[in-house]
């Protein structure tokens, strides 16, 4: 789901792939981000024979909560970090692989920069 374009792009956070207006020498930067796929975590967890209700044990959440973010809705940040942790230990896979969907993309306009970078500050050009 992201450019792929460069090695240094990864589906964690956010890839940026630019193309060039011939109008007017802008650059448009296709901008994505992405977020966790909650219920593929949970899913790949189940799969591993770890049950619904273990998992919220193991977190110290309720089973009903598990479920939630299953549904859709996003845990807190240390839950989540949690969730991370277990799936990773559950499926021996890395945290560069954990699902991800499409959250947001954009193109934006940069104009080029053109100068030294002391003379922008100063409002020269």
């Amino acid at each position: 789901m992201h450019c792929g374009n460069a090695p240094s792009c990864r589906p964690q956070n956010r890839c940026e792939k630019n193309r060039i207006d011939p109008g007017g020498g802008l650059t448009m930067p296709l901008v994505a981000t992405f977020r966790t796929d909650w219920f593929r975590v949970i899913t790949d967890i189940n799969r591993t024979r770890m049950a619904t209700q273990s998992i919220a044990e193991e977190l110290g959440v309720s089973k009903s909560a598990v479920l939630g973010w299953k549904s859709g809705s996003e845990p807190r940040h240390g839950d989540g970090e949690a969730l991370i942790a277990l799936w990773c230990q559950a499926t021996g896979s890395d945290r560069s692989n954990l699902p991800t969907v499409l959250y947001r993309q954009w193109w934006t306009f940069k104009r080029p920069v053109i100068g030294r970078e002391s003379d922008r500050k100063q409002g020269r050009q």
